[in-house]
């Protein structure tokens, strides 16, 4: 790459980033973000075993023995609306990796009903190395690179970074376009399954998305819980848990299990408070 593929770049990346709202074609809009996009820019990090959280509002108190663990995971294709990395009737299924994330992106808050599940990303069965995640507005750190390179890395990253962490509206739901076209490069033409990026709530804390088969070779279910929330903020909540779903029965079927209704979960985040940086110390050991 020299000086005149950056200043290309350069150009493509400010055409999106100097509009509001995007009218361009949607297949226009992947050939230009598969210009921009190429493996040297793309940052990984090898995952085996991560916990991921997953919310979702309820309206109110419904017949808990209707639920199942399925009311927590993917969203049927004919349900699935265009969002942040995925086309109408097109799922992935996203994630945050910590609870309180995924509580605050859903819009929990005081006296709501809600869902929370867990799931367990584990290793890829079928590989004898680990699966690579991409990771999206952290620029990779190889010194092996020439500043030429360096500086292709740091305008591309940042625009991905731009993109996943704008806030979109019903004024510019277009700009999902974008986003959507990224993740198809990403999973279509670079083979990647799961991709993690910044929470638009606190870029700080990190979210995963995972392709169907991803989410279907690498996910196992741990728990699901009926609650009502009680407090929250962007480091912890409590909240009443009416019933809870595991794997604590046997002949591995799951079964509801009952909770006292005045059951208190409290969850306060724990570890790191920036998620990012643990993500970046775990790139460090592929590219130094």
């Amino acid at each position: 790459m020299d000086i005149n593929d950056i200043e290309s770049k350069v150009k493509m990346i400010s055409k999106f980033l100097s509009k509001e709202s995007i009218d361009d074609n949607y297949e226009d809009i992947k050939q230009t973000v598969s210009e921009i996009i190429t493996p040297t820019i793309i940052s990984y990090v090898e995952i085996d075993r991560l916990f991921l959280f997953r919310a979702r509002k309820l309206n109110a108190l419904i017949n808990f023995d209707n639920l199942s663990a399925q009311d927590i995971f993917m969203p049927p294709a004919e349900l699935t609306e265009m969002g942040r990395g995925n086309m109408k009737r097109k799922p992935v299924l996203y994630a945050a990796l910590d609870p309180v994330t995924a509580i605050n992106e859903t819009g929990i808050k005081e006296n709501d009903y809600f869902l929370l599940g867990c799931f367990e990303l584990l290793e890829n069965g079928g590989s004898h190395s680990k699966e690579r995640t991409c990771v999206i507005g952290i620029t990779k750190n190889d010194k092996k690179e020439d500043p030429i390179m360096r500086i292709a890395q740091g305008i591309s990253s940042n625009f991905l970074y731009t993109e996943f962490t704008r806030e979109i509206t019903k004024w510019n739901k277009n700009r999902y376009y974008i986003s959507n076209a990224i993740v198809d490069h990403l999973f279509n033409k670079m083979n990647f399954r799961s991709v993690i990026y910044p929470s638009v709530i606190n870029n700080k804390r990190l979210n995963i998305l995972l392709n169907e088969q991803a989410a279907s070779d690498r996910l196992a279910f741990g728990y699901m819980y009926v609650c009502k929330m009680l407090e929250v903020n962007g480091t912890q909540f409590k909240a009443h848990i009416y019933k809870s779903l595991d794997d604590t029965t046997t002949k591995n079927e799951l079964k509801w299990r009952k909770l006292d209704n005045q059951r208190l979960f409290t969850y306060k985040s724990e570890g790191p408070k920036d998620q990012v940086e643990v993500i970046k110390k775990r790139m460090c050991k592929h590219f130094e």
